[in-house]
Parts: C-alpha cells; sequence; structure tokens
C-alpha cells in the first residue's frame, strides 16, 4: 500500500496527531546514518516528515539517504552543493519545516520509538511549555552507555521567568534540550541559531523566556560522545574562526550574549530587571570550570609536543614544552603527567622505567593508566 505524504497526512490526520517536523543535518555520518534513520523512521507517531539536509558529504552520505528516501515518501533528502557550515545546515532544516513541533535530530543519536509521541502528547497537555525532552544517556561511540552518576535531563518548569532561566542556567549542559520537541511557532519567534559559540545555548535561553521545559521521566534518548574528540576541536568544527582564540574568552563572550539575548527579549522593565539578575548570577557559578577548562587547553599546546618529542627521545625539547605545560596551567602541578615527562627528560627513559616499577612495587593499583604520562596528561 502506497504511503501517503507528509502533507496528506497533516490534513488527514486533523489536529489529534499535528503534523512534526524532524530535521537531520548530517555531514559525512555513514558511520550512524544507517542506525540513525530507522530508528527515526520507526517512530510510533503517525504523522511526521523526516528533513535531511547533506552538507555536502564526501563520504557515502548521499547514497544511503537516497536509498531511505526512495522507499520512504516521509523522508525529504536535500544536498547541499557546497558546505554550508554547521550551524547553517541547522537553520536550514527548519526553515524547510512545516509541522507544528519540530525537533533537530543528529545523526549519530538514539531514540526509543515513543519518543515523538510522547512528547507530543506532554506538549498537547502542557499548552504553557514550549519544549519538552526526556530524561537521557550518554552514549560511546560503539552506543554502549557510559556509567555517570545522577540522571541526565534539563527541566523548568516555573511560572517566573526568572525562576525558570536560573533553573536552566544552573544545568551543566542546558543545551541539550536543542534535540527535544520544539513548538514550532515559538521557534520562529526566536532568532535563527547564531554561528557563534553556545549559539545553542542562547537559543534555548531566548526559548525558555517564552515557555516552560518540561521532561517526561523516561530514558528516550541517548546523546553520543567521543572520547577522542577534545572540547577544543568541537569549537572548531563549529566555527574555524575560533581556532586559536582563548576558551575563555569564548565563554566571557557566550556570557554576555546570553544577557543581551535576555535583555532584548520584550517583557517590562522591573521583570528584565530580575530576570538578567537571574541569568547572570547562575552564570557566574560556572565560572570555576570554565577557568579550568581554559587553562586546560592552553597547557595541552605545550604537553603534546612534549609527549611527541617523548616518542622522538628528544629529552631537551620534553622537558621544556613539560615546563611550558606548568606555566600555562598552574593546577598542572598537580598532575601526574607533566611531571613524568619532565622527570623522564633529566633522568633519561630507562632509570624513569626502573623509577615507575619501583614506586608501583611500593604503592600498586589495578588500574595502572596514570603511570603512562600519554594518557594521565588528560584532566576531565
Amino acid at each position: 500500500m502506497e504511503r501517503m505524504s507528509a502533507a496528506e497526512g497533516s490534513s488527514s490526520l486533523g489536529n489529534e496527531f499535528p503534523l512534526v517536523s524532524i530535521g537531520l543535518p548530517v555531514y559525512n555520518g555513514e558511520r550512524y546514518l544507517r542506525d540513525a534513520l530507522p530508528r527515526l523512521i520507526s517512530q510510533d507517531y503517525p504523522n511526521f516528515e523526516l528533513i535531511v539536509s547533506d552538507n555536502a558529504s564526501t563520504d557515502n552520505t548521499a547514497e544511503i539517504c537516497k536509498e531511505y528516501s526512495a522507499v520512504e515518501s516521509r523522508i525529504r533528502y536535500i544536498r547541499q552543493e557546497t558546505n554550508l557550515g554547521a550551524i547553517r545546515n541547522f537553520n536550514k532544516v527548519f526553515e524547510l519545516s512545516s509541522g507544528k513541533y519540530f525537533m533537530w535530530a543528529a545523526y549519530d543519536d538514539w531514540w526509543d520509538s515513543s519518543y515523538v509521541s510522547k512528547c507530543v502528547a506532554r506538549l498537547e497537555q502542557h499548552p504553557e511549555a514550549i519544549i519538552c525532552g526526556s530524561y537521557f544517556r550518554i552514549l560511546d561511540e560503539n552506543g554502549n552507555e557510559i556509567k555517570h552518576r545522577g540522571q541526565y535531563f534539563v527541566e523548568a518548569t516555573s511560572t517566573g521567568r526568572a525562576s525558570r532561566i536560573s533553573r536552566l542556567l544552573r544545568f551543566s549542559n542546558p543545551a541539550f534540550s536543542m534535540y527535544s520537541l520544539i513548538r514550532s511557532e515559538g521557534l520562529r519567534d526566536t532568532p535563527k541559531l547564531r554561528g557563534c559559540w553556545g549559539g545553542d545555548l542562547i537559543m534555548i535561553s531566548e526559548l525558555c523566556l517564552r515557555g516552560t521545559i518540561i521532561t517526561i521521566p523516561e530514558y528516550l534518548f541517548g546523546y553520543r560522545v567521543f572520547a577522542n574528540k577534545s572540547f577544543r576541536q568541537i569549537v572548531n568544527t563549529l566555527d574555524p574562526a575560533n581556532k586559536d582564540r582563548s576558551l575563555l574568552v569564548l565563554w566571557k563572550e557566550l556570557y554576555v550574549e546570553v544577557l543581551k539575548a535576555i535583555y532584548a527579549f520584550p517583557m517590562s522593565r522591573f521583570e528584565k530587571f530580575r530576570v538578567l539578575a537571574a541569568a547572570a548570577l547562575t552564570l557566574t557559578t560556572h565560572w570555576g570550570s570554565w577557568i579550568t577548562m581554559s587553562l586546560n587547553d592552553n597547557a595541552r599546546k605545550y604537553l603534546q609536543p612534549a609527549i611527541e618529542n617523548r616518542a622522538k627521545g628528544n629529552r631537551k625539547l620534553m622537558i621544556y614544552y613539560g615546563i611550558l605545560s606548568l606555566v600555562h596551567n598552574p593546577l598542572f602541578l598537580f598532575s601526574l603527567g607533566p611531571w613524568a615527562i619532565i622527570g623522564e627528560g633529566i633522568i633519561g627513559p630507562q632509570r624513569a622505567a626502573w623509577g615507575r616499577r619501583k614506586f608501583r612495587s611500593f604503592f600498586p593499583r589495578s588500574d595502572q593508566t596514570a603511570t603512562d604520562p600519554n594518557k594521565a596528561a588528560h584532566l576531565n
């Protein structure tokens, strides 16, 4: 039997099942697309369209997308002739959407088959809400759950904007809400996803001013992370112009941009002051971790060449770059990695190996990872 199109489904199913638009921006996603596309297509919600924007991929992404769109009429596949950049491609799938609700989908994430239907039902029940998500799991690149303490979710249900924005910004990464189900009307009234660092957080903050963020207390979503991808690499991927810029400067700019977005939002002067104060105070609590991340990033610029010269046996440069890593991050004074590299450069690899063995004979441990300078140098 022939499938109905998204437009036909919207008219025939009526308001009981409003159209949901799922936007999937992708670039070189061949590794995960054969898992992501079936999971999205198999959603038990009956009325949705899946918009795939291929950002001029150079792998087999196009072939995979064409294969699925040929047999599934709800998939709209668009290939960009030139790479638009990640942000513009994310905006593009929303511009092409027509549903009452919209959801961005990353090509490497995971969804339960009931994710869309349960989010729609909750938003239909709560007209004051603008975003609905669920508890989510953190997955490694192979799809295995990474064990962490606590529950992962983002929620801000207060009726007052000041309380709501404070609650949102208190989460370690409130931008996860970007992959939840969003009311398209509110999203269209919000400025596009910006190309600056943290543009997703700025957008979610603006949406939070328009309505509440609610959560389904079930694990219906999985977010994939990559162990070999550093924070700096993520920053550079989003905007290559930030390649040589300090992370601390980027965090400072994000702090300012969130406050500017709140200031521009239409509300009374008194409420604007309250919301700005709440946001500023909450964001201030993150400065400690932001400074630490920036220091680590600065130090790794020198620790990496120290490790490379260790492999080459260049002891003088090992010591030189090891000391520079300590100078650029005083926190590394308490890290074994840089000291192991400096020590080995001073006394030589054979004596250093003997010293490590001797040390471990007195202080044995099951996990020997920290004795390897290549691994111990990474600070979480």
